[in-house]
Order: structure tokens, then C-alpha cells, then sequence
């Protein structure tokens, strides 16, 4: 089957109100913040969705998601035909770890598909095994289901709340914009563009998919110009608002602004264990990894007595392109007593100087990270000066 009919097959089997869903979740918020020159099916994207509310039918949407999905098929065949060569970067680090833009559509076009009970193409499964292995990313959990972090978090925290909002909620978030002039999104050529479309109430409810498209517009309006991602979302909160008490914004509040964990497994934790002087820390070890693994359902990498440099290794492999799926990492770092963590000027770890939290901010994506220093199995007199139980500052 070539990649045409394999691509129309699965397109035709979704119907309208699901074609603005599914073409939503194949995008990358940070690929939509450009100047829209076409030069990837985010930009053709993002053009159909405001085409489909200009013309008031989902027909170029999804010819266009047709088309989107005939390119990562063809990536597909392409990847497969393609033997792996010798690559000057993996010779220098020992990993060649970029992931391009088209290996995370191949990821997660595998991930959409059977949410709306489309068949997996066997190119795709094979590109994704193959990908998986070039750049060792862990696809499978501990009982080997596939985990489910390749659509990015927001996206699908946007998804939840495009699917409980009526059409009058988005109906008045358009005119909430048309209202609210004078604002910094008003001057941008994203709104403008909103502007000039024309959504009504009675479109929204007798069109199949075309509440989803009106606010999936909106959202790519504001990512266009860097004011909305996972962090701030205040802008999109305010359009959402209106005068009455139980608005659309206030179902959603917490939705929009916590740091949402939707992945599966949601984040990744790091364990620190600090064997020296500490009997019984491989307990210690297994309890927290337990409850990670089982009770959070975490990825877990314990290290034991790790350096600085082991340390430095860790922060350095966080910043791959494989681990940008994970919504939140964590540190936990186990050792014997408070006084060698947080005593003024220092910041031991395995008994080398080691600045765990000034590395962490550099990563990219940006992952919400926890650093937590535990003490334990230390005795009294392993506390510290005058065997007083020193308190965390």
C-alpha cells in the first residue's frame, strides 16, 4: 500500500468532529511559535485550522492532515531504506541523541492513531522500533506496555478542556477577544487573523468539529506569539473568563495552572544513595524506588555513591532530546545526615563538592524538577556537633 491510500484509509475513517483532535495532537507547541512559512506541517497545519473556520467545513483540514500523514509515512520509508552510517558525533560523545522533527511525528503519530481506533501502518511500527533504538529511547515500561508520553503534556491538557467546553464557551472566548482591546495580543498578526474570522454560536453547534477547530485556532493564535505554554497560560485563562461566577475558566483553573502530569509514566526520578556510613541504605534505596515505581509509576534510575562527575553525566543526559517526553524529574538524594547537604558554602554528595541544583536549570525542554535531600539510618552520633538532630534550612 503506498503511502496516498495508506494515508486516505486511515483519514477516512475519522470522522469530522475528531479530525480537528487528532491533527491537534501531532503538533509541538514550541514548532508552532514561527513565522508560518510552510516549511512544516505545523505552519500547514495551523493554516488549514484557520482555512477550516474561514470556509466553515472540515474538507481542507482534512486533506491537509491527509497530506501531513502521507509526508510521515514517506519519512517512514525513508528511515527504513536508510543504513545507518558512521556518525562523527557519536564518535566524539558515544551518542547521537538529536531527534528530528519528523522522528517525533513518526512517535507520535504511532501514539494517536489507535486513539481513534485507526490501524498502526506497519512502517510506522517499524520506523518507531527503529528510532527507539538509534536513540535508546526506554518505549516500553517494567511490563512492557508502550508508555504513552509522546504527545506532549499540554497538548493534551488542552485537549481535555476543548472536549468539556460548550460551544458558547468558545463562542465567548472569540468574543471576549473582539471586546478586550488594547492588550499586548492585540497588536500581534496572530489576533488580527482571529479577528477576521467570523464564529457564531449557530456554526459551532449544526458544523460537526468546528467547536473543536475554533478553539484549537485560538490556542495556535497565542502559542504563534510565545504567550501560552506549560507555565504561563494566564492569557488563555483570561479569554476564557466572562461575567458570570461559574465561567469556563474557572472549571478549568487548576487544569491551566498547575504543571499537568498526563504522561505516562509522568516523570523520571533520580536516586541518589549514599552507601558511606549508612547501614541500611540499600533499604532505604528500595523503599523510595518502590514508591516511585509502583505508587507514582515513575521511571527510576537508582545511583549508588555517585561523584561529581557521575552526577554531572546524569544533568548532561537529561538535556537529550530522549527524555523531553517526561513531564517531571525528580531528585532524591539519600545521605547520612542534613550537615553535609546544607552546611553554608557547601554541597557534598558522596564525598566530592557537587552542585546538583545549578545544573538542573539549563535543561531543555524545560522538565519541573524536584530536589529533595533526605536524611537516613544515620545514628545520634553521626548527626553532627553536640549530637543534636540538625533540621533542613
Amino acid at each position: 500500500m503506498t503511502p496516498l491510500s495508506c494515508s486516505m484509509k486511515i483519514v477516512e475513517s475519522v470522522a469530522d468532529n475528531a479530525i480537528p483532535t487528532m491533527a491537534f495532537l501531532l503538533l509541538d507547541p514550541k514548532k508552532m511559535q514561527n513565522e508560518g512559512t510552510g516549511i512544516n506541517y505545523h505552519d500547514k497545519l495551523r493554516d488549514a485550522f484557520q482555512l477550516a473556520v474561514k470556509d466553515k467545513t472540515m474538507d481542507n483540514l482534512r486533506t491537509c492532515l491527509q497530506q501531513c500523514i502521507v509526508t510521515i509515512l514517506e519519512k517512514c520509508q525513508e528511515k527504513l531504506n536508510t543504513k545507518k552510517s558512521v556518525s562523527l558525533m557519536r564518535n566524539f560523545t558515544g551518542k547521537d541523541s538529536k531527534l528530528y522533527i519528523y522522528d517525533e511525528a513518526i512517535l507520535r503519530l504511532k501514539e494517536v492513531l489507535p486513539q481513534f481506533s485507526c490501524q498502526v501502518p506497519k512502517d510506522i511500527k517499524d520506523a518507531f522500533k527503529k528510532i527507539c533504538k538509534e536513540k535508546e529511547i526506554p518505549a516500553e515500561d517494567d511490563y512492557g506496555k508502550d508508555k504513552e508520553f509522546f504527545v506532549l503534556s499540554e497538548i493534551k491538557t488542552l485537549r481535555k478542556i476543548c472536549d468539556a467546553l460548550s460551544e458558547e464557551d468558545v463562542c465567548q472566548m472569540y468574543d471576549n477577544l473582539r471586546k478586550r482591546t488594547g492588550n499586548y495580543f492585540h497588536e500581534k498578526a496572530s489576533c488580527k487573523t482571529l479577528l477576521q474570522l467570523n464564529v457564531s454560536f449557530s456554526d459551532l453547534k449544526n458544523i460537526k468539529g468546528m467547536k473543536e477547530t475554533s478553539f484549537y485556532c485560538f490556542v495556535m493564535g497565542l502559542y504563534k506569539e510565545g504567550l501560552l505554554n506549560r507555565v504561563h497560560t494566564n492569557h488563555l485563562y483570561d479569554y476564557m473568563k466572562n461575567k458570570h461566577e461559574m465561567d469556563a475558566a474557572s472549571d478549568f483553573k487548576v487544569d491551566l495552572n498547575l504543571y499537568s502530569l498526563t504522561s505516562k509514566p509522568p516523570g523520571i526520578c533520580i536516586i541518589f544513595n549514599v552507601e558511606k556510613n549508612r547501614q541500611g541504605s540499600d533499604c532505604d534505596l528500595k523503599k523510595v524506588e518502590e514508591l516511585f515505581r509502583e505508587t507514582f509509576m515513575y521511571d527510576v534510575v537508582p545511583v549508588k555513591n555517585p561523584t561529581r562527575q557521575d552526577v554531572r553525566m546524569i544533568i548532561e543526559e537529561l538535556k537529550a532530546d530522549r527524555n523531553k517526553f517526561y513531564d517531571r524529574g525528580e531528585f532524591k538524594a539519600l545521605r547520612r545526615s542534613f550537615t553535609d547537604w546544607w552546611r553554608p558554602g557547601r554541597r557534598v554528595l558522596g564525598g566530592e563538592r557537587t552542585q546538583i541544583p545549578l545544573f538542573i536549570m539549563n535543561l531543555s525542554p524545560p522538565l519541573s524538577i524536584r530536589v529533595h535531600v533526605e536524611s537516613a539510618r544515620g545514628t545520634h552520633e553521626d548527626w553532627g556537633e553536640g549530637n543534636e538532630r540538625p533540621t533542613k534550612q
